[in-house]
């Protein structure tokens, strides 16, 4: 039985670690996004 409790919490925290790089990644996207239209515009 403890085998089951301890895949339980594995899931949760992969899904909460997977969230928080899926964060990360769309954060930091939005960053590089946001300096290659600055720089494009000319940094207005």
């Amino acid at each position: 039985m403890p085998d089951v409790k301890l895949w339980g919490i594995l899931a949760r925290v992969s899904v909460y670690a997977s969230k928080e790089l899926v964060l990360e990644l769309y954060n930091f996207f939005s960053c590089l996004l946001v300096f290659h239209e600055k720089k494009r515009t000319g940094l207005r």
